[in-house]
């Protein structure tokens, strides 16, 4: 192995170059030589250099004596061969060395080190990716599912980086001859170990999604016919408003009662309407279709939508009940009176004027929603059948999210 070292130093300084992690090559006046290291070779154990000579035309060993008597090479610095084990320490040491001070990672309590991904603040996730988190069984773990492929050839740069500077380090200071693949992939496990390499998860879950909140109140189990009343087109002035329809349970949070309503929606100024009832006679007035659905537009964070649909959720643990009054109580949520609140139909893709003006704050139990979705994920998108800005979708509309005890 010295002879090797020797050799290596030698055409280094005359212009060799270097052909793999075992092999060196020059060119001498007399001929060509070649070094490697004698792993396997069955000549002799020291046997580490061929030469061909120019004037023989034929490759010969040269042991350590001939070999330093040909070329008169100046006895090198021995440097150690390192075992696997024996240069496991000195690895570590070199990685903590080198991102402390030359890279700047934070050391973490635990004695690793964590690097964050960056994400540019134009970067988001669309509105499938969302529905699909949130739709998920396990939201966080689906978020993270996304983001490590999002991000997988960010984190695999960051790490040939770091590899690639720990181990022209090692080159330089400890091996003093180029890593062989075996000791870059030992380099690349401690580092795997040592570094935790945190996505931006808080980037994604503080982005805002516009959601259409559409609200059962046992109509969904009348395929939301139930507000398809007069003044509506083709509806009969006769004809009673259903309980199960999600206009009179709106009307109560609002303190009016369904007969209150009723009056409203046969009286009603539908030119000029001041206030919730005349604002609701005049929405039914308006309808394209006759399957519409009651929707509050907000904007909100992923993360509290996560949460959200984590409460909708639960409202099935005892089964699902096609009259949504009989689901179990899951919390409520208390949505702002400037929230825009109209009628829609997600199915055919129409409405009415999205204009119902609410006197209060509504307090919405959970087992009503249908679904709390970004816009286009339950049927047609509002904002492509209006062609609505994203202003119609308001932030700070969800005020409290109350969450049952039991």
């Amino acid at each position: 192995m010295l002879d090797y070292l020797w050799f290596k130093e030698t055409v280094r300084s005359k212009g060799g170059i270097w052909s793999s992690a075992f092999v060196w090559f020059t060119e001498f006046k007399s001929g060509y030589c070649a070094a490697y290291r004698p792993k396997g070779i069955e000549f002799s154990k020291d046997d580490c250099a061929l030469l061909y000579r120019r004037s023989m035309a034929s490759w010969e060993f040269l042991d350590s004596k001939e070999y330093h008597r040909s070329f008169g090479t100046a006895l090198p610095r021995e440097y150690p061969e390192w075992s696997a084990e024996e240069l496991e320490p000195v690895i570590r040491a070199s990685i903590a060395d080198c991102l402390e001070h030359d890279i700047g990672y934070q050391k973490e309590n635990d004695g690793t080190y964590r690097y964050d991904l960056y994400a540019d603040y134009r970067d988001s996730l669309s509105d499938r990716q969302v529905s699909d988190i949130v739709s998920s069984d396990d939201p966080d773990y689906r978020l993270f599912e996304i983001l490590e492929e999002a991000y997988r050839e960010a984190r695999f740069a960051e790490e040939d980086r770091i590899v690639n500077a720990i181990a022209a380090k090692l080159e330089e200071t400890v091996l003093h001859m180029k890593c062989s693949e075996d000791q870059r992939q030992q380099i690349m496990d401690a580092y795997q170990e040592l570094v935790v390499m945190g996505l931006p998860e808080k980037h994604y879950l503080d982005q805002e999604v516009y959601v259409n909140i559409f609200v059962d109140s046992g109509d969904g189990n009348y395929d939301y016919v139930c507000n398809h009343v007069f003044p509506a087109y083709l509806s009969d002035p006769e004809t009673e408003i259903r309980d199960e329809a999600s206009l009179v349970w709106l009307a109560s949070t609002q303190g009016y009662s369904k007969a209150q309503l009723q009056k409203a929606l046969r009286t009603g100024d539908t030119a000029n309407p001041k206030g919730f009832l005349e604002s609701v006679c005049t929405e039914v007035a308006n309808v394209s279709t006759h399957m519409n659905c009651l929707v509050f537009l907000v904007r909100m964070s992923l993360r509290d939508l996560i949460a959200l649909n984590e409460l909708i959720a639960t409202k099935e643990r005892d089964g699902h009940f096609y009259d949504a009054r009989k689901s179990p109580d899951c919390g409520m949520i208390i949505i702002s009176k400037r929230a825009e609140t109209g009628l829609y139909d997600p199915w055919n893709g129409g409405g009415s004027l999205l204009e119902i003006q609410l006197e209060k704050d509504v307090e919405l139990p959970v087992r009503y929603i249908r679904s709390a979705l970004p816009d286009g994920m339950d049927g047609y998108s509002i904002s492509s059948v209006y062609g609505l800005c994203g202003s119609a979708w308001r932030s700070n509309m969800i005020k409290e999210l109350v969450i049952p005890r039991n």
